[in-house]
């Protein structure tokens, strides 16, 4: 059984961690699938992501009640 502590980062280990919600504290994950007609180059795809990522992500200010 694969567990948060787990070291075994294969592939088969992964999707087993994904498939049971585990995941490492304060870890969070996220995936884009480029669908394209052509093949997509990693350098390109990685600089795509960079560049989408703004719009997925947002940043708020955390607010803490006046003692």
């Amino acid at each position: 059984m694969v567990t948060s502590e787990s070291h075994d980062w294969g592939v088969l280990a992964r999707m087993r961690a994904v498939e049971e919600g585990l995941r490492d504290l304060g870890q969070q994950t996220m995936e884009l699938v480029f669908v394209t007609t052509q093949p997509l180059g990693k350098e390109t795809a990685e600089e795509k992501f960079a560049a989408l990522l703004p719009e997925f992500v947002h940043v708020e200010r955390l607010r803490v009640a006046s003692e």
